[in-house]
């Protein structure tokens, strides 16, 4: 389970608007007039997956057993909001 800000992403050098990261996507939202909360208001969570070459409809293992403790870290994010 990571938390992270969007200052935490790491970033691309990409032409293409199509391969942008969160936090220039939420840059452009900005300048273009959307009222979006600060980036240090964001709270990311989210559970790590082992295998990113493998897609299925069930949950890994891994995944299903990190499901209790991403809640948690979202109740706590929401608490101290």
């Amino acid at each position: 389970v990571e938390v992270l800000s969007p200052g935490d992403l790491p970033t691309r050098r990409s032409a293409s608007l199509h391969d942008t990261s969160l936090p220039v996507a939420l840059e452009l939202g900005r300048q273009a007039g959307a009222h979006l909360p600060a980036s240090s208001a964001i709270t990311l969570v989210g559970i790590e997956a082992a295998d990113v070459l493998n897609f299925g409809e069930d949950l890994t293992p891994e995944v299903e057993a990190a499901i209790p403790r991403a809640v948690a870290a979202v109740r706590q994010a929401l608490a101290i909001s």
